[in-house]
């Protein structure tokens, strides 16, 4: 209904649908209005978008990780009307969650979902056996000389 208003008073946009947030693929029968474009973001478990994209002709586009540089644009962006001193601070955060995380923008721009989203990769490094480890990570190592490592085969 929103949509409809909108594309008859001549507006344009994106719809972003996040899988992840939602828990389910868009409705088959759902396409953006005429002049519209639709994002769907979701991890590669197929079942999230299959139908779905199916139905519509949908391409699937895989995209990396934002680098450092993209990651500092966003929180400029929006932390904009925040004072230098708080912009910092934020950067500062962001920047040790993506030292844990990697930059995974779910992830890295609120503590609690790092702290979550911490929490849950160091449960599954427990329960993988450690022979079967270099199937699922790679190992490399920090500035500091701590390893880091980062999931590979999720």
């Amino acid at each position: 209904m929103a949509l409809r208003n909108l594309r008859e008073r001549g507006m344009k946009g994106y719809i972003i649908y996040d899988v992840a947030r939602k828990g389910t693929p868009p409705d088959t029968g759902f396409a953006p209005p005429t002049g519209w474009g639709m994002i769907v973001v979701s991890s590669p478990k197929v079942s999230n978008y299959d139908e779905w994209a199916k139905q519509l002709k949908a391409e699937r586009i895989i995209v990396n990780c934002p680098d450092e540089t993209d990651v500092k644009a966003m929180c400029a962006w929006m932390k904009r009307d925040e004072t230098p001193e708080k912009k910092a601070g934020y950067w500062r955060m962001v920047k040790r969650h993506m030292s844990l995380l990697v930059p995974i923008p779910r992830h890295i721009f609120d503590a609690d979902e790092c702290g979550k989203r911490t929490q849950d990769v160091e449960r599954a490094l427990e329960w993988i056996n450690i022979g079967d480890r270099g199937k699922y990570f790679t190992q490399g190592e920090r500035k500091n000389g701590n390893p880091r490592i980062r999931p590979t085969n999720f």
